[in-house]
Protein backbone atom coordinates (compact mmCIF):
# COMPACT_ATOMS: atom_id res chain seq x y z
CA UNK A 1 0.00 0.00 0.00
CA UNK A 2 1.03 3.77 -0.70
CA UNK A 3 0.89 6.41 1.72
CA UNK A 4 0.81 9.76 -0.55
CA UNK A 5 1.11 12.93 0.92
CA UNK A 6 1.53 16.45 -0.25
CA UNK A 7 2.23 19.70 0.49
CA UNK A 8 4.92 22.08 0.91
CA UNK A 9 8.61 20.67 2.21
CA UNK A 10 9.91 22.86 4.87
CA UNK A 11 13.34 22.50 6.86
CA UNK A 12 13.52 19.43 8.63
CA UNK A 13 13.20 19.41 12.57
CA UNK A 14 15.87 17.89 14.80
CA UNK A 15 15.73 17.03 18.45
CA UNK A 16 18.33 15.43 20.85
CA UNK A 17 16.58 13.28 23.39
CA UNK A 18 19.64 12.72 26.15
CA UNK A 19 20.10 9.66 27.43
CA UNK A 20 22.22 10.86 30.62
CA UNK A 21 25.44 9.43 30.10
CA UNK A 22 26.43 12.39 27.78
CA UNK A 23 24.86 10.70 24.55
CA UNK A 24 21.38 10.38 23.03
CA UNK A 25 19.11 9.75 20.39
CA UNK A 26 18.61 12.52 17.78
CA UNK A 27 14.96 12.87 16.47
CA UNK A 28 14.38 13.88 13.08
CA UNK A 29 11.08 14.95 11.87
CA UNK A 30 9.65 16.42 7.89
CA UNK A 31 7.79 19.18 8.15
CA UNK A 32 5.07 19.91 5.76
CA UNK A 33 2.84 23.00 5.87
CA UNK A 34 1.41 22.79 9.61
CA UNK A 35 1.91 18.91 9.93
CA UNK A 36 5.05 16.93 10.75
CA UNK A 37 5.95 13.27 9.99
CA UNK A 38 8.56 11.50 12.65
CA UNK A 39 11.14 9.35 10.29
CA UNK A 40 12.61 7.12 12.68
CA UNK A 41 9.59 4.71 11.08
CA UNK A 42 10.96 5.11 8.17
CA UNK A 43 14.50 4.06 8.17
CA UNK A 44 15.38 0.79 6.58
CA UNK A 45 12.37 1.27 4.77
CA UNK A 46 11.68 2.61 0.77
CA UNK A 47 10.83 6.05 1.51
CA UNK A 48 10.36 8.61 -1.66
CA UNK A 49 9.83 12.46 -2.23
CA UNK A 50 8.73 13.52 -5.70
CA UNK A 51 9.37 17.15 -6.68
CA UNK A 52 6.66 18.50 -8.29
CA UNK A 53 8.34 21.55 -9.87
CA UNK A 54 6.55 24.25 -7.94
CA UNK A 55 8.29 26.78 -6.19
CA UNK A 56 6.67 28.90 -3.88
CA UNK A 57 7.50 31.70 -0.97
CA UNK A 58 6.68 30.59 2.53
CA UNK A 59 5.21 33.16 4.15
CA UNK A 60 2.92 34.52 1.20
CA UNK A 61 2.51 31.38 -0.83
CA UNK A 62 3.53 33.44 -4.00
CA UNK A 63 4.94 31.36 -7.19
CA UNK A 64 9.05 32.15 -7.07
CA UNK A 65 11.19 30.92 -10.19
CA UNK A 66 14.04 30.47 -7.13
CA UNK A 67 14.25 29.79 -3.66
CA UNK A 68 16.87 31.60 -1.25
CA UNK A 69 17.93 30.11 2.28
CA UNK A 70 13.98 29.36 3.36
CA UNK A 71 12.44 30.01 0.66
CA UNK A 72 11.92 33.65 0.63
Amino acid sequence: MEDVQEGVLRKMLAGLEPDGAGEGIVHYALRRGASTTEMAPFIGEPFTLRFTGERSCIVCGRSVKKLFGQGF
